[in-house]
């Protein structure tokens, strides 16, 4: 099981106890004044091995847990790069060496390439578009067709009539 899936069980793991582990550990912390009798003979036959085990147990869950969400905002984060990077906007993707891995960092930089490479092409369309000659139009567009029918119509000899 890779650690994604570690820490996705994990943190399913502590939705489902109801944040226990942070009740246990308040009271470990500051312990309440006015523990019961019956409790505090509860907790002293409870061994103190099996609540050390209990407490790494439960920093484990809390450590996969913070892993997982630095995961998720790291892929938020990549998102919202690729997202600006495609509007057009400027991004500097070294400053982002940390939150992102190696791969993210050169998928951001394909795109921010992807994206240049169109810019060019737009304006060379552009560029081209405006240069290309444009012939003024005639008085009479009409008079324009007759010449054509003119020059291509021969004329053919007659027989003289006689």
């Amino acid at each position: 099981m890779n650690s994604k899936q570690a820490a996705i069980a994990a943190a399913k793991q502590v939705a489902r106890e109801s944040n226990e582990f942070l009740k246990s550990a308040r009271e470990q912390i500051a312990p309440s004044p006015e523990v019961p009798r019956q409790e505090a003979q509860h907790t002293e036959s409870v061994p103190d091995t099996s609540q050390r085990d209990v407490s790494n147990k439960n920093l484990s869950f809390l450590a996969e847990y913070k892993n997982e969400l630095q995961e998720i905002e790291h892929e938020s984060l990549f998102k919202e790069l690729l997202k600006k990077i495609s509007e057009g906007e400027e991004v500097p993707v070294e400053d982002f060496a940390k939150e992102l891995s190696w791969e993210q960092r050169d998928v951001l930089k394909a795109r921010i390439e992807a994206v240049k490479v169109k810019k060019e092409e737009a304006t060379n369309r552009e560029l081209e578009s405006s240069l290309q000659i444009v012939a003024k139009k005639g008085r009479n567009a009409m008079m324009g067709m007759f010449k054509k029918k003119n020059e291509t119509h021969v004329e053919t000899r007659q027989p003289p009539s006689g």
